[in-house]
Parts: structure tokens; C-alpha cells; sequence
């Protein structure tokens, strides 16, 4: 059995990591700059000669890409827009978040997505005897499908158990003898509960050995409670999204996620987008040094570390390691594991009609997150409770979350409230 999936690239010398990284970095930036219209135009107004990124200290001087732009790119020209670097009929897998927003691999980038997620599971401890029950969508986002292919790679049984149905998943692990799962914290946590009404004990009456979780912000002892709660389980993180998957893995000695050696990060300040001291906490800018299709250099993740560790690991892996995700830098925020971008929800209330400025109040009083959508109605209908109604079904289409519906009269929200009120306390 390998020690390391990734072989040696996850134990050399730092600096020789960096070396091999930088120099397949400006390989991939000049062949990036030739074929993507998008990059080609950031490289020229930036001054920066692909070829000579090579050089880490070049790096910080090209401009950070945003979920915004590109949102706003594949807007003007849907469904790719000009950031596509290759042919439209090399592509074979397209998902659709939420924005809109269309992630798009060749077959080399989709094989290389789901070796990366491979990579983390495998650092996390699952191996090929695992049975694995991946309890996350399916559909339309960058999620379940990845997984199960990186899950299967390993060796392992899977389930595509999907979202939802806390009794049958508890039921399959019963009958299936599962022994790995899936999860995002706060469907974890609605599990336990449902392990503890049943009077399951996870420790003598399941075979749970190993859990990944990651897609949402959690508290600081979040993971202690819940291998606490879980007996046997390990309760281990991976960090990554749509735009950059599978970017960090924590390994069985708990101390961080060690990053993929394919992948340069770095740690910024919010507001200049240049490097931050090491050690220092910082927004995540991720560059991918090998995608083609829909390539992604200096990506502003906009997820928030308490930042980077350079010290070798008890495993002997010499990655950096991150620390947990303290918030989001921005306007958009990730409810249930998802994305809600503020202007699409604005875009559903205009086709609605008669509604006015709105504002986004996100809790988690238990388990789940909750949303708000206080908006001014401005309708002067005679009847509320269908307008709410029907701004709850159009939110649900738009934005695939089942939210809350406030009717505010018309000024309420005054001038200067702010879009996002997050109240989750993490």
C-alpha cells in the first residue's frame, strides 16, 4: 500500500516543490494566454509575459480572478464565455451553480479533478476496503459525481446516497455496513440526532471509521464534537469549490489540511490582493496549474483562513497546512453547502414584480442553516400570503434553496442596510 497517493510530490523539500510547481505554472500560462481570451487580456493589462512566471515573486502581479467576473464573463457569452481555452467539443462534463454559473472539464481536466479528490480521500484515511455513502447532491453542481468517481479510484463501495433521508441512510448503514461517509457538518450533525432518537450506538452498533466533511463554514470545536459523539469515526476536512476542487486534505494527524502540491496558494489581504505574512490570516487565492478548458489562475476563492502552516507534518508530508474557513470576504455567502449570490436573487424579485431592495439574513439556530429574504413590497396587493407564496417558489427555482419569505413595507430596509446579514456565530 502507498504511503502517499501523490507519491513523492507530497513528502520532497519545500523548495523544490515550489520550483516544479512554478515551472509547470508558466508552461501552463503561456499555452493559457495563446488559447483564452479572458487570461490573454488580463496578462496584457497587467504588463505580465507569461513565460516568466516561472519566477514566484511575478505571481502577485497579475489581478485576481472573482466568482463575479465570472459570472459576468459567461453572462456576455453564455455558457462558457471568453475564459474558454479550448475547443467547445473537447468538453465532456459541464455543471451549473448557482450565478449562473457553468464549471466545465476536458476529459484530462475531469480525470485530473477526480485523482485530486482520490488525493484527499485518501489522505484522510479511506482506503479500498471502505464502503462509503457520499450524502451530497448529485445534480447540476460540481459535488456528488466527482466524488464518487475520486471514491471509486481508491477502491472503494459507494453509495450514491445523496441529500436528505436521514432514516435510510441510517438504515443503509445498518444493512450495507458502511464504514466511510460524505457529509456537510450540519446534515453530520442531523444525522447524530437521528442515530440518538433512534437509540443507535454509533460506537457498538454501526462500522463508521472514517467521515469527510467539508462545503460549509463551522465552529472552532465543531470536529471534536463530533468525533466525540461518533466513537470510532474519524472526522476529518477537505477544503475546495467549483472553480478550484480539492485544493486541501487533512491526514490522520489532525494538525490542518495539507495542500495539493498541484495547486499554488496563496494567502491575501481582502482589499489589495497581495500576500499576506505567513502565519497570517487571509482570503485563499488558488491557482490551478494544469486545466485547460476553464482555467483558473489566482482564483479569489474568497473564503477566509486563519492561514498557513510551513512546519512538516507527524506524517511526513512537507505541504503547507491551512486552518479552518472563519468567514467569507464579499457580498456572496454559502448557505447549505451552496452558493447565493445576492444578484440573482435580485434577478428572481424584478421577474416577480412590484418588489423592492432586499436583504439576505442568514442563521443557524441548530443544526441547518436558515435564510431570510426580507424584501419591500411595493405590489399594494390584497393578498400577501400568495405573494409570498410565489417569491418562496421563485427563490427555490433560482437559487435551489427553500427560504423564508419577509414582506417589508415599502422604505423599510432604508438606504444603507447592508445585503448580507450573517448571523451565524462560527
Amino acid at each position: 500500500m502507498e504511503r502517499y497517493w501523490k507519491g513523492e510530490a507530497e513528502s520532497i523539500a519545500p523548495d523544490e516543490r515550489i520550483a516544479r510547481q512554478f515551472a509547470s505554472f508558466a508552461d501552463h500560462a503561456e499555452r493559457v494566454y495563446r488559447t483564452s481570451q479572458f487570461y490573454r487580456k488580463r496578462f496584457d493589462e497587467a504588463g505580465v509575459d507569461p513565460s516568466l512566471l516561472s519566477d514566484p515573486a511575478a505571481l502577485p502581479g497579475l489581478p485576481v480572478v472573482t466568482k463575479q467576473d465570472i459570472i459576468a464573463d459567461q453572462a456576455a457569452n453564455p455558457p462558457y464565455g471568453s475564459m474558454i481555452g479550448v475547443a467547445p467539443g473537447e468538453i465532456i462534463r459541464q455543471y451549473v451553480g448557482p450565478g449562473p454559473q457553468t464549471t466545465y472539464f476536458t476529459r484530462e481536466d475531469l480525470d485530473h479533478a477526480v485523482d485530486d479528490g482520490a488525493w484527499c480521500f485518501y489522505t484522510n484515511g479511506f482506503r479500498a476496503s471502505d464502503v462509503v455513502d457520499v450524502t451530497i447532491m448529485y445534480h447540476w453542481v460540481i459535488a456528488g459525481t466527482i466524488m464518487d468517481d475520486s471514491y471509486r479510484s481508491i477502491g472503494c463501495a459507494v453509495i450514491p446516497g445523496g441529500i436528505g433521508m436521514s432514516q435510510q441512510h441510517v438504515d443503509t448503514w445498518l444493512w450495507s455496513k458502511v464504514t466511510g461517509l460524505f457529509a456537510f457538518p450540519t446534515f453530520l450533525d442531523e444525522l447524530a440526532d437521528h442515530v440518538r432518537q433512534r437509540g443507535i450506538d454509533p460506537t457498538t452498533d454501526l462500522d463508521l471509521r472514517v467521515c469527510t466533511i467539508s462545503g460549509e463554514q463551522r465552529t472552532a470545536d465543531a470536529k471534536e464534537r463530533m468525533t466525540a459523539f461518533w466513537g470510532g469515526m474519524a472526522v476529518r476536512e477537505i477544503y475546495g469549490g467549483s472553480e478550484v476542487p480539492f485544493v486541501a486534505a487533512e491526514a490522520e494527524d489532525g494538525s490542518g489540511m495539507h495542500l495539493n502540491p498541484e495547486f499554488i496558494v496563496e494567502v491575501v489581504d481582502a482589499d489589495t490582493h497581495r500576500p499576506v505574512a505567513p502565519g497570517e490570516p487571509g482570503v485563499l487565492v488558488v491557482t490551478d496549474t494544469r486545466r485547460r478548458a476553464n482555467p483558473m489562475i489566482r482564483y479569489f476563492t474568497g473564503d477566509i483562513t486563519t492561514g498557513l502552516s510551513y512546519e512538516a507534518g507527524p506524517t511526513g508530508r512537507t505541504m503547507p497546512r491551512m486552518g479552518r474557513i472563519l468567514g467569507r470576504a464579499g457580498d456572496i455567502v454559502r448557505v447549505k453547502g451552496l452558493f447565493v449570490v445576492p444578484e440573482q436573487v435580485g434577478r428572481v424579485l424584478d421577474g416577480i414584480g412590484g418588489l423592492g431592495p432586499f436583504q439576505l439574513v442568514i442563521d443557524r439556530p441548530g443544526n441547518q442553516d436558515t435564510l431570510v429574504v426580507r424584501v419591500e413590497n411595493n405590489s399594494g396587493t390584497n393578498d400577501p400570503q400568495r405573494l409570498t407564496e410565489k417569491v418562496r417558489a421563485g427563490l427555490k427555482d433560482g437559487i435551489r434553496l427553500t427560504c423564508d419569505i419577509e414582506l417589508l413595507a415599502p422604505g423599510a430596509l432604508g438606504p444603507d442596510v447592508a445585503v448580507i446579514d450573517d448571523r451565524r456565530k462560527l
